[in-house]
């Protein structure tokens, strides 16, 4: 494996690590909890938790990384500006699809506090984004 697919999937792993621990405590704290290894087992037929956080954990640290991999030529800016770009989309996408699917509406819209669940997502998201785009470093 080339030194730069190392560091990318390295980067993958350390993204998926941090966003999750950010991610399970969350209802601790009284902000949404976003259980995506729930959702994936539940689309998976119910296949079990376990299972849906091994596929959560594989998105985050191959098909994610190697997303980035394919989308980063054509980002603008410094590799961290990228790295926000793809957070966004990324934020976007979950915003839209997986919001829904887990009852918090189209952007949060079912929830009590919308903002809240913005704030939860883009922190998670932030996180996962630019840890990735700091590791995986100029040329993923």
């Amino acid at each position: 494996m080339k030194q730069s697919s190392y560091r990318l999937y390295m980067a993958g792993f350390v993204a998926t690590f941090a966003m999750s621990i950010l991610m399970y405590p969350s209802a601790a704290i009284r902000i949404p909890e976003f259980n995506y290894a729930s959702l994936l087992s539940s689309l998976l037929g119910g296949v079990g938790w376990w299972f849906g956080f091994l596929v959560q954990s594989l998105i985050g640290i191959f098909v994610l990384p190697t997303v980035y991999r394919l989308v980063f030529p054509y980002l603008p800016g410094e590799f961290i500006v990228r790295g926000l770009i793809f957070t966004l989309l990324l934020l976007v996408t979950a915003m839209a699809v997986a919001s829904p699917l887990m009852g918090f509406g189209f952007f949060g819209s079912a929830h009590s506090s919308p903002p809240l669940v913005w704030l939860a997502l883009g922190i998670v998201h932030l996180t996962y984004g630019l840890l990735l785009a700091a590791i995986a470093g100029k040329k993923p």
